[in-house]
């Protein structure tokens, strides 16, 4: 507007860019030392632009990371006094959803399916960035969110986790978590299960530590407690599971809720050779899943038990456990339980010797989780596939199965499965007399440092598989 009032007249444009990283440290080394950890902080935070780095490094407190200068405070207030009331709404709609936003979501939450954000843009609030739009500098988007009244934020927070409902679970944790809305606890589960699925373990757990901060009923902690055992057993320590089921046992007195963790406790007592514990864990579990018909249990009570059964020597009976495990499994329609009794029951035909009805079982347990997408299982069962393989003398089958299990259980991030998949590779390799890429593949296990008479415990149980009931334990 002030360049169209000019009209002709000669003007110099100089573009101020924000400060380079090193400039920056120039300026704020006039006010404090620039190597400290504060004045570091300060450089981040104010991304270049020089006033708002003066004024944070001359507002020294203890939280640094939410405290705002009360000068920078009223500049960004004053610029936003300057808008007109969609602006402004549209503005504090945005401080809500984050440093980044989508302006659909600024829509639902204004309620005004029209809103271009053009006059937020015109203003330098916020500019348009890859399809979406973020504000001009973080310290804007502070000072407009933390300057309106907690129960527009609260609401606010509520739409937005109302929108991110069917599209991120993730998301719709968070602002359920931001609004203090009871149901965020059960959110955070619920996005943890998804990421879970997704094998993303660790992103998992740190979900499950979000719930726990904010969990207030006992039922939903204990359940929160399931999750963070579950998950640390798959991410490759099932031993240390064991201390997140106790924690679910001593937080619930719910039948079923501690019926699954005493599942989960002889799951990890089992990787740590309390077999004794284990089966009593078992047992107390039967009790509870049989009073309450809880068949999904059963079937994992029944499963966990055959898997004991397995370094016990009691082959026929492992062989009866997994048989009921299927079973129970089937008869609750639930498809990763049945791929996982499917599994046991490969394990059992082969400490039985027979090979080629263990290789059906095998296969069947991979196939079936190909066709419901359950990754982490079939990474776990498909070196046992190529196991088999060999004692059928299919020993280029054998070779090939072992080669996409090591790359499956790569993507899977099942540093187990992989190491088990390398040493099946090798064994395929040494059959074909390939010794340095048998030796290659050796290495890669990271087997190269156990030393012999290791304790059984000091083995992943997933390498167990491919052991001879009888020789394994003289072997260890």
């Amino acid at each position: 507007t002030w360049r169209t009032a000019a009209k002709g007249t000669p003007l110099t444009t100089m573009d101020l860019a924000p400060l380079h990283a090193d400039e920056a440290r120039q300026l704020a080394a006039q006010v404090v030392d620039a190597h400290t950890a504060f004045a570091q902080n300060c450089v981040k935070r104010a991304e270049g632009n020089p006033m708002f780095l003066e004024q944070l490094l001359r507002n020294i407190g203890d939280n640094m990371e939410d405290n705002i200068p009360a000068s920078v405070h009223r500049v960004v207030l004053a610029r936003v006094d300057n808008l007109d009331e969609a602006d402004r709404s549209a503005l504090q709609a945005a401080s809500t959803i984050g440093q980044r936003f989508s302006l659909d979501l600024v829509q639902h939450l204004t309620g005004d399916p029209g809103y271009t954000g053009d006059g937020l843009v015109a203003h330098q609030m916020i500019r348009p960035d890859d399809g979406s739009f973020v504000f001009t500098h973080a310290l804007i988007r502070q000072c407009v969110y933390s300057s309106m009244l907690k129960a527009r934020v609260g609401a606010l927070h509520l739409e937005a986790a109302q929108w991110y409902g069917g599209r991120d679970p993730i998301l719709r944790a968070e602002h359920l978590d931001r609004a203090g809305h009871t149901d965020a606890a059960q959110a955070y589960a619920n996005a943890a299960r998804a990421e879970a699925v997704a094998l993303h373990l660790e992103q998992a757990l740190e979900l499950v530590e979000n719930g726990l901060a904010v969990v207030s009923d006992t039922n939903t902690k204990a359940q929160l407690y399931l999750q963070q055992g579950e998950f640390i057993r798959d991410s490759g320590h099932p031993g240390r599971s064991i201390t997140s089921y106790e924690a679910a046992l001593d937080t619930t007195t719910d039948d079923e809720i501690r019926c699954l963790a005493w599942i989960g406790l002889a799951a990890g007592k089992r990787v740590t050779d309390d077999y004794d514990g284990a089966l009593a864990a078992l047992q107390k579990a039967e009790t509870a899943a049989v009073a309450n018909d809880l068949h999904v249990a059963l079937s994992q009570i029944h499963y966990y038990r055959g898997n004991l059964y397995f370094p016990l020597g009691r082959v026929e009976d492992c062989l009866i456990e997994h048989q009921k495990a299927l079973q129970f499994a089937q008869a609750a329609a639930s498809g990763g339980n049945e791929a996982r009794a499917l599994s046991g029951l490969g394990d059992a035909y082969y400490s039985l010797g027979q090979m080629e009805t263990a290789l059906n079982y095998f296969r069947r347990c991979v196939d079936l989780c190909a066709e419901l997408g359950l990754a982490r299982i079939a990474v776990g069962n498909q070196y046992m596939v190529a196991w088999t393989l060999l004692y059928q003398n299919d020993v280029e089958g054998s070779a090939r199965q072992a080669r996409e299990a090591v790359a499956k259980a790569n993507r899977a991030r099942h540093q187990r499965a992989e190491m088990v998949a390398h040493l099946t590779t090798a064994r395929a390799r040494i059959e074909q007399a390939q010794y340095k890429k048998a030796l290659s593949h050796v290495a890669r296990s990271g087997v190269g440092g156990v030393t012999r008479r290791q304790p059984l415990s000091a083995f992943p149980d997933d390498i167990r598989g491919p052991c001879e009931t009888g020789k394994r334990r003289a072997a260890c």
